[in-house]
C-alpha cells in the first residue's frame, strides 16, 4: 500500500511498518513516485530490491530502488492528469452517494404507497 501525504493535514499517523520517503522535487515529483509505486511494476521492483537486500544481509535502502525518471515536465503532465482523474472520481463517488439516497427515498415512498 502506498499513500501520498500532503502538507497541511492537521493530523498525521505514522505506522511502524510504513516507509516515509522524501524526494528532491526538482528531480522527482512525489505524485509521480506515488503513482509509480502503485503499479504492479513499481511494487515488484520494491519487492525485488527488498528481497535481494535481505538475502545479502543488508538493510533495505530505498535509495537503491531504480525508478523510471522522465523529465520533470513529463512528470508534471502525468501528475496533473492523475489529479484530474482523482477529482473526477471524487465527483463520481459523490454522485453515486446522492443517487443511493434518492433511490432509498423512492423505495420508501413506493413501499408506503405514496408514489403517484
Amino acid at each position: 500500500r502506498c499513500a501520498l501525504a500532503r502538507p497541511g493535514l492537521a493530523v498525521w499517523f505514522m505506522h511502524a511498518r510504513l516507509w516515509r520517503l522524501r524526494v528532491d522535487a526538482k528531480r522527482l515529483l512525489p505524485e509521480y513516485l506515488h503513482a509509480w509505486l502503485l503499479t504492479s511494476g513499481g511494487r515488484q521492483r520494491v519487492l525485488d530490491t527488498w528481497v535481494a537486500n535481505r538475502r545479502a544481509g543488508v538493510d533495505v535502502r530505498l535509495g537503491s530502488i531504480e525508478v523510471p525518471l522522465p523529465d520533470i515536465a513529463h512528470q508534471r503532465t502525468f501528475a496533473d492528469a492523475v489529479d484530474a482523474v482523482d477529482r473526477l472520481q471524487g465527483r463520481l463517488n459523490a454522485s453515486a452517494e446522492r443517487l443511493d439516497e434518492l433511490l432509498g427515498t423512492l423505495r420508501n415512498l413506493a413501499f408506503r404507497g405514496e408514489l403517484s
